[in-house]
């Protein structure tokens, strides 16, 4: 009974905003004019979480190479804009403080301040590569001489809507099993700007390098020691791979030789501490004590990094560092590394990709069976070969 109504509620809220939505789009359609802009300037928006944000980088690289240094802003969450701080030519990165939630009303009163501030720039272009109905209704209101976005299905209860046709002046189909760079590099072809290089970039600055040797040297590491970085966590806790196999080959890791850094934010201190506190000798951990870019500067040094699908493995990607990560929910060949120094570690399961991705913390089948597929032998022998190539090249 309980389930039925909560189908019956589904299904009405669905429909109900089925209706507005449809209502609106006559509204805004009958309403709406072609502006013509011409200040030379596009912004792009990527409102989503760190591994999104780099994977939207070569995209800028493209834009800016083809429109001048100066020329391209972005709009980011606040936490990721270190990420971006030292991307040459870049113009400016506007931080969104906090995402819209018609529930909360100063996220309300942020929103509409951040559309007249995007108006007020009078963008030639506005790119969509967040794929949220936030950032959709962001782009139009941007008033900008064309807003481009994707042409993606989204569900409206029992209702499925094909296109955002109305809020975007461009929508782009893509492939759905093409990486997720390829589909924001698709974004250029309205503009027929030819993409640069699907490379991710990121470089840390100066202070985020110092502030990363200072750490090692604070933590009684010495010149040139060598080390692997570790990162347990993911922002969603099905992508994480079991505790005690990362603490598994941590050991094998130490017993190589090669000294640990155990590395994440607030919300892995748990789960880091449970890996450090078993081995001997213990690890280094860095639990928020540093900065977004100094965690980059820690990682560019690193032999190997060895860790979940998340926002620093797209970020040991850009600097270049040898990469080990583990998939369950989500599919490597659409967010996974895409050049030879990184190994994605899967194994077949018929569920994947997730489609409780994001909306639930645990695994509808009540085991998460695709990460605990992944044996503590199939990391070790990807890291030893990884570091093996390390030392070749």
């Amino acid at each position: 009974m309980i389930v039925a109504v909560k189908q019956g509620a589904h299904w009405f809220h669905g429909l109900l905003a089925y209706v507005i939505w449809r209502a609106t789009g006559y509204c805004v359609s009958s309403l709406k004019g072609v502006p013509v802009h011409d200040s030379g300037r596009v912004c792009v928006l990527q409102m989503n979480a760190l591994g999104d944000v780099l994977m939207v980088t070569p995209l800028l690289r493209a834009l800016i190479d083809a429109l001048g240094p100066g020329r391209v802003d972005v709009v980011v969450r606040e936490h990721a804009v270190p990420l971006l701080e030292n991307f040459p030519g870049l113009g400016e990165i506007i931080p969104l403080a906090r995402p819209l939630r018609w529930r909360d009303p100063p996220s309300v009163v942020a929103f509409f301040r951040l559309a007249k501030k995007l108006r007020a720039r009078r963008y030639r272009a506005v790119f969509d590569g967040s794929r949220l109905l936030q950032s959709a209704w962001l782009t139009y209101l941007a008033h900008a001489g064309r807003g481009i976005g994707f042409r993606v299905p989204r569900n409206l209860g029992p209702f499925t809507l094909e296109g955002l046709g109305y809020l975007y002046t461009d929508e782009v189909s893509i492939d759905p099993s093409a990486h997720m760079i390829r589909h924001n590099l698709a974004l250029l072809a309205p503009l027929d700007i030819a993409p640069a290089s699907e490379r991710i970039q990121f470089a840390p600055t100066a202070t985020h390098v110092s502030a990363a040797l200072a750490w090692l040297s604070a933590s009684g590491m010495k010149p040139d020691q060598p080390y692997v970085v570790l990162h347990p966590g993911a922002k969603w806790p099905p992508k994480r791979w079991p505790i005690e196999r990362f603490r598994e080959v941590a050991a094998r890791l130490q017993h190589s030789g090669l000294v640990v850094i155990l590395v994440g934010d607030k919300t892995d201190e748990r789960v880091l501490r449970a890996i450090a506190t078993a081995l001997v000798p213990p690890p280094l951990v860095s639990v928020g004590e540093l900065d977004l870019g100094a965690v980059g500067a820690l990682i560019r040094q690193a032999r190997l990094f060895l860790g979940n699908d998340s926002g620093l493995m797209h970020m040991a990607s850009a600097v270049g560092t040898p990469i080990v990560a583990m998939f369950g929910p989500t599919l490597p060949h659409r967010t996974g590394p895409l050049d030879a120094l990184g190994c994605a570690i899967m194994k077949p399961i018929e569920c994947r990709p997730c489609r409780l991705y994001y909306t639930r913390d645990r695994c509808e089948r009540g085991h998460n069976y695709c990460m605990d597929l992944i044996e503590v032998e199939d990391v070790w022998s990807a890291a030893t070969s990884m570091l093996e190539q390390k030392e070749r090249a």
